[in-house]
């Protein structure tokens, strides 16, 4: 029965939601390993509930998440530019600000700019299949989202507070409707079982 409760609330969460997506864009390409490393742990991503173009990849011992940066950050509602010269994608930043005192050279690998301010990711930015990759870690704290791993449905979920509040509000009726209450069969005079 709780499974049954989650499936249906994760599809009406799914239905309530609101979210667009585009597709995942990176500027280079890192070659046979990442391609390998992609492929063995890559896993669906959704944000409120919407499937999002690109997949998530996982690590073997299960420490590194990583996410699609453009197409999470463009399903948050943030516009998204990729610096081809710098090799930094920007999130809500119209220009590259002045990243001298960050260290940072096009030689370095790919950042992530997040309106104006050069995110300190717990893991490296980096490019899989022509996609920039950035930790579950990074999302979270740049957009304030929560970022879970969902083993049974092998999708990575990104939830906003906004979303997360819906469906707490929704929660007590997904449980009723899935205990029956409020749903009484009517029975006719001739014996026949009826819906109301």
């Amino acid at each position: 029965m709780r499974k049954k409760y989650w499936v249906v609330a994760g599809v009406l969460l799914a239905l309530l939601a609101s979210g667009g997506a585009a597709f995942a864009h990176g500027g280079g390409h890192d070659g046979a390993a990442a391609s390998a490393e992609a492929e063995e742990g890559a896993m669906a991503v959704t944000v409120d509930g919407h499937l999002v173009p690109g997949q998530a990849s996982l690590s073997k011992d299960l420490s590194e998440l990583y996410l699609p940066a453009r197409s999470v950050a463009e399903a948050l509602g943030a516009t998204v530019k990729w610096d081809a010269e710098h090799g930094a994608l920007l999130i809500d930043t119209p220009d590259l600000p002045d990243m001298s005192g960050h260290g940072h050279t096009p030689n370095h690998g790919p950042v992530v700019v997040y309106k104006g301010q050069m995110l300190a990711p717990s893991l490296e930015p980096k490019m899989m299949n022509g996609t920039l990759m950035v930790s579950a870690d990074t999302i979270a704290e740049a957009f304030g989202v929560q970022v879970k791993f969902d083993a049974n449905s092998n999708r990575v979920l990104v939830t906003t507070p906004e979303a997360a509040a819906q469906f707490a509000g929704e929660e007590q009726q997904v449980k009723d409707a899935l205990g029956g209450v409020g749903m009484k069969p009517v029975i006719a005079a001739d014996g026949a079982r009826s819906s109301p």
